[in-house]
């Protein structure tokens, strides 16, 4: 077994030192359109402050207006060139289409859309009386991702744009009492890897970013087996000692999205474990981690 996990961190070590891309961030954000869904708190809101940095024009989304005008100043005072603010529930599709229709008719084109909408479930499935929040959560996860890629396809195709998905390592492993937002992160990875592989010869990419436990207000307002939110989330066993702080996480996908890479993982433990269920395989992984026969 050491063997193994030997083996899975040199593999790691010399993917990354081969796949390395130096990230132009000004070619890649000065002076283009960039589209940031999910932007009035967390991990959304702090790349919006920092691709901010690169002066491009932004179109920050989020369903709390008064929210998205603090974000707003933040930006313009780091550098962004002009924002607009779109109030929008992901759920909706009417909503997602008004989000890229608003953006074309104000500016024209979408270079760079980052995808980061989300809400949490933290229970096992038994101890729900109700598959309501299942849904809830799966249709801002996964569809709240889908919906506003949908739309903005046909200019994405012609800007030779790029798509950046805030998955998770969650999206690569399976864990306890999350299996709503596990199966809409691993759908992620299905649908998107679809997409990137269909619209390469259009030149446009896709991102999917898959980072460990990021303290965000995700986890304070995740819901509970009774659909209700449960104010606050303790870390789960696996990724206890993965935290990455709110402006790192934010720096490792700006790189990420600079750098045009297809797939990343931060902290390196989530990497590693991802690594090492490929290797090992689901049986003996899940074993060695839950006990699973």
């Amino acid at each position: 077994m050491f063997f193994y996990i030997v083996g899975a961190v040199v593999l790691l070590v010399v993917y990354n030192l081969l796949t390395g891309r130096y990230a132009d961030y000004k070619r890649k954000f000065t002076d283009k359109v960039v589209v940031i869904i999910g932007a009035s708190s967390g991990l959304a809101e702090e790349m919006a402050i920092q691709v901010s940095t690169y002066k491009p024009n932004l179109v920050l989304v989020a369903r709390r207006l008064e929210k998205l005008k603090e974000v707003e100043d933040k930006c313009k005072n780091r550098g962004a060139q002009n924002v607009i603010l779109v109030q929008a529930d992901v759920t909706s599709q009417a909503d997602c289409k008004r989000i890229i229709d608003t953006t074309v008719e104000h500016f024209k084109q979408i270079d760079v859309l980052f995808l980061n909408a989300g809400i949490a479930l933290t229970s096992s499935l038994f101890k729900m009386s109700d598959p309501e929040p299942l849904k809830r959560v799966i249709d801002t996860d996964l569809f709240g991702a889908i919906y506003p890629a949908f739309y903005a396809l046909p200019h994405l195709r012609k800007s030779a744009g790029h798509i950046v998905v805030t998955s998770s390592g969650y999206g690569k492993l399976p864990g306890l009492g999350i299996s709503a937002y596990s199966a809409s992160k691993h759908a992620l990875h299905g649908f998107f890897d679809c997409l990137r592989a269909e619209e390469t010869r259009n030149r446009m990419r896709v991102t999917l970013v898959c980072p460990g436990y990021i303290k965000t207000p995700i986890h304070d307002r995740a819901l509970g087996s009774d659909g209700k939110e449960v104010g606050s989330h303790k870390k789960s066993a696996m990724f206890a000692y993965t935290e990455t702080s709110l402006s790192l996480a934010a720096k490792k996908i700006l790189h990420a999205t600079a750098a045009n890479k297809t797939e990343v993982y931060f902290p390196t433990l989530v990497s590693i474990g991802v690594h090492l269920r490929g290797i090992l395989g689901p049986g003996i992984y899940d074993w060695l981690n839950y006990g699973s026969k």
